[in-house]
C-alpha cells in the first residue's frame, strides 16, 4: 500500500442550508492516492449549532485555536484553528498520514469517508463506522456560552466538505442570587449523562450516541471566574436522554449551603435542543450540606425547550 501525507487546511463555514450528506452511504474517493488535498471545507449544517461559542447575538463564532480530529481509514490528524479572534470564518490546518486508503467501491463504505470529530480528542478512534471519544462530568461554566472544548460534533463525508451536526443536548439556566460556586446535575432514574461514546450517523444521517461506557450520573458544573454571575446563561452538557422520573439540580453557595431544584415529570432532553430555567434557584431554600440533599424536598417547576 501506498503511504503518503495529506496537506490540509480547513476553512469554517457558517452555512445553514447547505448539507453535504447526499452520498454519505456510498463513501468512497475518486482515485484517492492521485492527488494532494490542499483545502478542506467545514460547515456547521444546523440553526445556531456550535463547535466553539455561541454570542448573545445569537451567531456562532470558531474561537482561536480550536482543535478537530479529522480521520480517513484508519488514520487521523490533528488540525488547529489559525484564526486570531473569534470569527464566523477559520482556517484549520494540519496534516494526515493516509496508511489505508482503499480505491473506488473496495471495502466498507465508512472506511472511504472523511470524517471530523470536535473538540479534538487525542484517544478518538474511528473503527468500523463509529468514533470512539469522550465527554467529561466535570465541566466548567463560561457566561453566555457553552463549558470550553465540551460540546460534541460529528462530521462524515464522501468529499472534502465537511458539515458538522451536534451530538449533544444540554440543560442552561440562570441563577438570582450571588455567590453560587457549583451546581451538579443528575437524573431521578439515575440516568447515563456523560462517558466514554461511541458516535455514529442514524439513518437520518444526524449523529447518534450508540453506546456509554463507564457511564457517569452527575454533572458538575463549576463556574470558570469562581462563581456564578447572576442574570447570565450557564450550559451543561449531556448526551441524549428521556429523564423518566424528571432531573435534579443541587446548588452550593460560597456559604457551604445546599439547594436543590427538582422536577419530577418525564422529560425528553433531544439530540441539538436545549431544556432551559431562569433563576434556577428562585425560591430554593439553601441549607448547611448534608449528604442526602440531593434526594431532599426542592422547588419543582415547568421548565421549557430552548430550540436553537
Amino acid at each position: 500500500m501506498k503511504h503518503f501525507h495529506l496537506l490540509l487546511v480547513a476553512t469554517g463555514i457558517m452555512v445553514v442550508a447547505s448539507c453535504h450528506f447526499t452520498d454519505i452511504d456510498n463513501c468512497s474517493y475518486q482515485n484517492p492516492g492521485s492527488r494532494q488535498v490542499v483545502e478542506i471545507n467545514a460547515s456547521l449544517e444546523e440553526s445556531k449549532s456550535t463547535k466553539t461559542a455561541r454570542k448573545v447575538d445569537g451567531r456562532i463564532y470558531w474561537t482561536p485555536s480550536d482543535e478537530i480530529n479529522v480521520f480517513f481509514g484508519t488514520d487521523k490528524g490533528k488540525f488547529t484553528s489559525t484564526n486570531t479572534d473569534d470569527a464566523l470564518f477559520a482556517k484549520f490546518s494540519g496534516s494526515l498520514l493516509i496508511t489505508s486508503v482503499v480505491g473506488v467501491n473496495e471495502g466498507g463504505a465508512d472506511n472511504n469517508c472523511l470524517w471530523g470529530l470536535y473538540p479534538y480528542d487525542e484517544d478518538a478512534v474511528l473503527f468500523n463506522g463509529e468514533i470512539s471519544t469522550k465527554l467529561s462530568e466535570n465541566q466548567i461554566g463560561v457566561a453566555g456560552t457553552f463549558p470550553n472544548h465540551t460540546y460534541i460534533t460529528l462530521a462524515k463525508n464522501n468529499s472534502f466538505s465537511l458539515g458538522f451536526y451536534n451530538v449533544l443536548t444540554g440543560f442552561k439556566f440562570s441563577v438570582r442570587r450571588s455567590g453560587i460556586i457549583s451546581v451538579t446535575f443528575s437524573g431521578n432514574n439515575n440516568e447515563a449523562l456523560a462517558g466514554s461514546l461511541k458516535l455514529t450517523f442514524g439513518d437520518d444521517l444526524r449523529p447518534v450516541v450508540k453506546s456509554i461506557s463507564d457511564g457517569k450520573t452527575l454533572l458538575t458544573l463549576t463556574p470558570e471566574n469562581g462563581e456564578f454571575i447572576v442574570g447570565e446563561e450557564y450550559y451543561f452538557l449531556m448526551v441524549p436522554t428521556t429523564f423518566s422520573k424528571g432531573f435534579t439540580l443541587k446548588m452550593t453557595n460560597s456559604e457551604n449551603k445546599e439547594g436543590v431544584f427538582k422536577y419530577t415529570q418525564s422529560v425528553l432532553f433531544a439530540r441539538n435542543k436545549f431544556i432551559r430555567k431562569v433563576n434556577v434557584d428562585e425560591g430554593v431554600d439553601f441549607k448547611t450540606r448534608r449528604d442526602d440533599l440531593i434526594s431532599g424536598p426542592g422547588k419543582n417547576e415547568n421548565v421549557v425547550y430552548d430550540i436553537w
